[in-house]
């Protein structure tokens, strides 16, 4: 058994070990993308922080997580600009608070995702959750095409011409349904 207190303090740490494990990934990449090397040294320290952050047991806010399986995969994955990995890497932290801004902007630059705009969409039973970029979008729009503030209390309608969505890249994540493996067909009769 736990409390609030602990739980939290939890979160708290898997946090700080999640930012030092995706600052090494950054660092990672950055380096092979620059000279086509792997440094042994900084792949060690994101299997040893992927296994800091799997250490920490369950917070408040946050759950057990199993970063540290089939690393070396994934470290590849991202190497290869895997867009099905960089997604999965990115999108927990798109519209994470503000000590995730800085490394979630590296991250993203070395990305195959660099000149995008990231919308993560989680279609829950019943409802819909939007987060990522799009706010910050919005707000940069309405800052330098009328310089109006967008942070004191105002409401704004924005009417943007419809995009080709034909072009949209769209990635599956995951489903919370248990035993579902990829992205479903709709049924056209709903």
């Amino acid at each position: 058994m736990s409390g609030g207190p602990s739980d939290l303090m939890r979160d708290s740490e898997r946090s700080d070990y999640y930012i030092e494990y995706l600052e090494a990934i950054a660092r990672f990449i950055k380096i092979f993308q620059k000279n086509g090397e792997q440094d042994k040294k900084l792949l060690d320290k994101i299997i040893k922080t992927a296994k800091m952050v799997d250490g920490v047991p369950r917070g408040y806010n946050t759950g057990q997580t199993n970063l540290s399986k089939d690393i070396d995969q994934k470290i590849q994955n991202l190497i290869n600009q895997d867009k099905e990995t960089w997604a999965k890497l990115l999108a927990p932290i798109c519209s994470q608070p503000l000590e995730y801004y800085n490394i979630y902007q590296k991250l993203k630059s070395l990305s195959p995702f660099n000149d995008k705009i990231l919308i993560y969409v989680d279609y829950g039973h019943g409802f819909v959750t939007i987060k990522g970029e799009l706010g910050e979008f919005i707000a940069r729009a309405i800052q330098k095409n009328k310089g109006w503030k967008t942070y004191d209390g105002d409401e704004y309608l924005l009417a943007i011409p419809l995009p080709s969505m034909e072009d949209a890249e769209i990635t599956w994540l995951r489903c919370h349904t248990r035993n579902v493996n990829g992205p479903r067909q709709t049924n056209r009769n709903e």
